[in-house]
């Protein structure tokens, strides 16, 4: 769910709809949403929406309906886990992800988000690795190392961000100190049946004359312990 034919289908209103709760990282109100795209400058025409959040519900039922979006709480929207990355990545090659992420965290009131750390700091590290703030988004990865690892599953969130799902064509558009990095976690996290799909070159079987974007890690990849992580 969330490639981007889909997300090519949708009217704009819904696809900054979807964009705002990327850039919040957690299950929002919808007045919080409207406000957000409102304070962002990114859909001023959802400026409606602020005094009457219900006229919100059947665009909402939509997006869910579409597998989209899910309303985890009774009234808090957020992005399903198969939308989350496209979704962002989509946002942030538009130049929407920062200034959402700006206007839909700037203040957590009482009723406008379910608080979920997990969300809220792959949301922070995201940002930060998109925009190649290293320092910050490093300190961001120690965090979620630190305070998340059960819920990661001991994944590097690395592997979440640039491989969830792979998409050769954004990869490819990093920076190639960013490739470094987002490479190997990719690599040396085995993925589902379904994510083997998703990562060419990784599970033993290359397409055929279409070599992986991952270039040369894809060729040294393996699923053994005790391999060093290479520099960028």
């Amino acid at each position: 769910m969330g490639s981007d034919s889909e997300l090519d289908k949708l009217p704009p209103l819904s696809e900054a709809l979807l964009m705002a709760m990327g850039a919040i990282g957690q299950p929002a109100a919808r007045s919080h949403l409207a406000q957000t795209l409102v304070r962002s400058q990114v859909a001023p025409q959802a400026q409606p929406w602020i005094k009457n959040p219900n006229d919100m519900i059947p665009l909402l039922n939509h997006l869910r309906d579409s597998g989209l979006a899910l309303e985890e709480h009774r009234g808090f929207w957020a992005l399903t886990a198969g939308a989350r990355e496209p979704v962002c990545r989509r946002a942030f090659r538009q130049g929407r992800l920062k200034p959402l992420a700006v206007a839909g965290q700037c203040s957590y009131d009482a009723g406008k988000v379910v608080l979920d750390g997990l969300g809220r700091d792959l949301a922070a590290f995201r940002l930060a690795f998109m925009e190649g703030r290293t320092e910050d988004w490093l300190q961001a990865q120690e965090r979620l190392s630190q305070h998340h690892r059960a819920a990661l599953g001991h994944r590097d969130p690395l592997a979440l961000i640039c491989g969830q799902p792979f998409d050769p064509d954004w990869f490819e558009a990093l920076p190639s100190s960013h490739q470094s990095y987002g490479a190997w976690p990719c690599c040396t996290t085995r993925p589902s049946t379904a994510n083997q799909r998703q990562l060419p070159g990784l599970d033993g079987c290359p397409q055929p004359n279409k070599p992986s974007p991952l270039g040369p890690w894809s060729n040294s990849c393996s699923w053994r312990a005790g391999w060093t992580k290479p520099g960028p």
